[in-house]
């Protein structure tokens, strides 16, 4: 399991900027979380920072209790043989009571409709209560017996798993909730008879209290597991595309646990968390089957082995990494098979209301349904003569970087005084965005120092860069806000909250203290930022979006995949509540979906280090927002040609083209940080035909000067041998005529008779 290491204030970590790039001073090396880290002395980094893990360091056999279930879980199982387990919830509650059963423990049956048909925390809740709670209201579709039945299992039950899928629930007229979405598919009602409602971040916190304090009534001793099924949603019945509303509900549902968690994990020793969502989401490439939703069979397995590592007997982390060996090598698999027998593409655009499959996202025009729908302008705004303005985590800069290369006027890339412009990426959590806002707009100065960049200089509060920070934002035409993280140093006496990680030599651990943002303070934040930016440019296009990138390091002294992930479910709900909010009274405010084009479309977008995305993954959403934003004229079928290219390297990264492929992706991004143009991401694919011409060429070349060789060889060794018998000849003639004349001398000097 995980090592925590307490980091000395003279130790701390040097920051890398979004490259990867190293941007502080180097010092000496210490081992961190079993990795050597270079420090210095820029920033303190918490009292168990715990890194996020590089791809080689995630797939060790002891990768899936290191980064996904350390301080999450026990850390050994208190089941005893026989122990009833029950589990509720949606998708995959039988795979979970599978493997409990599989080790050790019991389970007893429950009605079909409660066997993985309760997708959301309210349906769960009303379950609950109708079983639990004498005067709750009746629930659709259960009768009597039904809730006799999951009482007597609650009330012998040692271990509950609550797993919920989704933030959408279906009512009817009356206030009968349905469990599932097949009562509005296939019954033919539509809205006014069965509608389909969304539950906002804090309706499903208070579901999940209730759903807590009745099962805490019922089993005041039992453990109680939260969990969120890893599988999207089945049916979207939203005006987004599927694959953002999967994301958008799924990021409601994993923030909602984990506030509800960290209220009362504090006075509940057997409350626990079991990454299900993380674990399939981020552990493996190739979790799915073809349809992208029905998990594989060594994911199904990977999963079980985990909770049975947690909750059950007789699987220790020997056997958890063995378990985890043979997922990866089954991946690995599935991934060569994709890789060789590629999806057909659809011919025709898929069902809006389908969850895309392979096919579906091979389709040239899987992005404008499945991400961009209802989303994108209705025509593009961004020209020459608009300024735009863009700060925040990695995408403000690349797209910053992006068109500023491209032509159009970012006027935060040509500025070198505000701060916004000189840490464009750096202000990456929301009460550090609307700091800015406020400082140059209302004046509103911190009481403490709280600003630094890379290298901890430390940004005060000159009057003469608030007014430059002022002139900016007064000028800007397009705004482009990107959130980065939620974990967040603060000053305790104060309440503000920094940039970033303390700088060492400034570290008071009596007031600086580590904090999650919590969805409704991003939820405020963003509020803020818009009413500030409406109030002082009224007319002013507001662009938002998530960075993908993961965090570095957390300090939640737990697994960092999963800390990672509530971080940006935390924002990611947010924006969707955010936008629910004001979308429909404003259309000059979007959400741009890089977020979810990153995590949601590719099997393997990230390099090597697992936390910044391949060059031509950024490219593809610069070009996307190109495409849509911007009058540069770029059209659907360059989208389409480069996309066809980046859906080629995501899939031969994982075959025998993989070193060709990061031959070239290296190639690419030296160029890109080299001279600051936008690289040609050149068909990788032509690029190996071209070059297996070549070869053949010079095969063919070689052939060709071997023969003439051949020839020249046979043509000089006939000379030669020509020349050889000549020469023998003319010596056989001269010595004939040698002999010849000693003859006639001989005759002469024989005297006569």
């Amino acid at each position: 399991m995980i090592e925590q290491h307490e980091i000395p204030a003279d130790e701390a970590l040097i920051v890398t900027d979004e490259d990867g790039e190293v941007v502080g001073d180097t010092g000496t090396e210490v081992v961190v979380d079993g990795r050597k880290i270079s420090v210095g002395n820029t920033f303190f980094r918490g009292e168990s920072t715990i890194f996020y893990p590089t791809r080689d360091e995630l797939r060790k056999p002891e990768g899936i209790g290191r980064y996904f279930l350390s301080g999450w879980v026990p850390a050994v199982s208190s089941a005893r043989p026989g122990e009833q387990v029950l589990v509720l919830g949606c998708d995959i509650v039988s795979d979970l009571l599978r493997a409990a059963q599989a080790h050790g423990l019991t389970s007893t049956g429950l009605p079909g409709a409660l066997d993985g048909g309760i997708a959301h925390v309210h349906g769960l809740r009303r379950v609950l209560a109708a079983a639990l709670d004498q005067a709750a209201d009746p629930v659709l579709g259960l009768d009597d017996q039904d809730l006799a039945a999951l009482r007597a299992v609650v009330g012998c039950a040692e271990t509950i798993v609550l797993c919920p899928g989704q933030s959408q629930y279906h009512v009817s007229q009356q206030p009968v909730q349905h469990l599932h979405l097949a009562p509005y598919l296939a019954g033919g009602a539509g809205p006014g008879v069965v509608d389909c409602l969304t539950a906002t971040h804090a309706e499903t916190v208070a579901d999940l209290a209730a759903c807590y304090r009745l099962l805490r009534q019922a089993r005041p001793q039992a453990q109680i597991v939260l969990a969120v099924s890893p599988l999207p949603l089945a049916q979207n019945l939203s005006s987004f595309g599927p694959l953002v509303a999967s994301i958008a509900s799924k990021s409601t549902v994993r923030s909602a646990v984990d506030d509800f968690y960290r209220q009362a994990r504090p006075g509940d020793d057997r409350l626990h968390y079991f990454p299900a969502f993380e674990l399939v989401q981020t552990g493996l490439n190739y979790p799915f089957l073809a349809d992208r939703r029905s998990l594989a069979p060594h994911a199904l397995a990977l999963l079980g082995t985990a909770f049975a590592r947690a909750f059950a007997l007789g699987v220790d982390d020997d056997a958890l990494a063995a378990a985890h060996v043979e997922a990866r090598q089954a991946d690995f698999a599935a991934g060569e098979a994709l890789r060789a027998n590629p999806p057909v593409p659809l011919a025709t655009a898929p069902h809006p209301l389908a969850w895309p499959d392979e096919a579906a996202m091979a389709a040239d025009t899987t992005l404008e349904h499945a991400v961009l729908k209802g989303l994108m302008p209705a025509a593009p705004f961004v020209n020459a003569d608009r300024t735009l303005i863009a700060f925040g985590s990695c995408f403000a800069n690349n797209i910053s970087r992006y068109l500023n290369t491209i032509g159009y006027n970012v006027a935060t890339r040509r500025d070198a005084i505000a701060y916004v412009s000189r840490m464009g990426d750096g202000i990456v959590n929301t009460f550090a965005i609307r700091q800015q806002f406020e400082w140059a707009w209302e004046g509103k100065v911190p009481q403490v120092e709280l600003w630094h960049d890379y290298k901890a200089t430390e940004f005060g509060y000159d009057e003469g860069i608030r007014l430059r920070t002022r002139e900016l934002f007064d000028m800007g035409d397009v705004f482009i806000i990107t959130l980065g993280l939620s974990e967040v140093w603060y000053d305790e006496p104060t309440g503000e909250v920094f940039w970033r990680a303390v700088p060492a030599d400034k570290y008071d651990p009596g007031r600086h203290k580590f904090r999650m943002i919590s969805q409704a303070e991003s939820l405020e934040n963003l509020h803020a930022i818009y009413r500030l930016i409406r109030a002082h440019r009224p007319a002013a296009k507001i662009v938002f979006t998530v960075s993908p990138i993961p965090l570095m390091a957390t300090f939640r002294g737990a697994a960092t995949i999963v800390a990672s992930a509530v971080s940006k479910a935390i924002l990611r709900s947010a924006v969707d509540e955010f936008f629910q909010a004001h979308q429909a009274a404003d259309p000059e405010l979007y959400y741009f979906p890089a977020y979810e084009v990153v995590t949601g479309c590719f099997h393997e977008p990230f390099t090597p280090d697992l936390r910044h995305p391949f060059l031509h993954t950024i490219l593809l959403n610069m070009k996307m927002f190109e495409r849509y934003f911007c009058d540069s004229g770029l059209g659907d079928a360059q989208i389409a040609e480069f996309l066809a290219e980046v859906r080629y390297r995501d899939l031969a990264l994982n075959g025998a083209d993989r070193p060709l492929v990061m031959a070239r992706i290296k190639e690419e991004a030296d160029e890109w940080r080299g001279d600051g143009k936008v690289p040609c991401i050149e068909s990788v694919a032509r690029l190996k035909a071209r070059d297996d011409v070549i070869a053949a060429r010079a095969k063919e070349r070689d052939e060709a000067t071997a023969l003439r060789q051949q020839e020249l060889t046979a043509k000089r060794d006939e000379a030669l041998a020509a020349r050889e018998a000549a020469a023998e000849e003319r010596r056989k003639a001269a010595e004939q005529r040698r002999l010849e004349a000693e003859a006639a001398r001989a005759a002469r000097a024989r005297p006569a008779r």
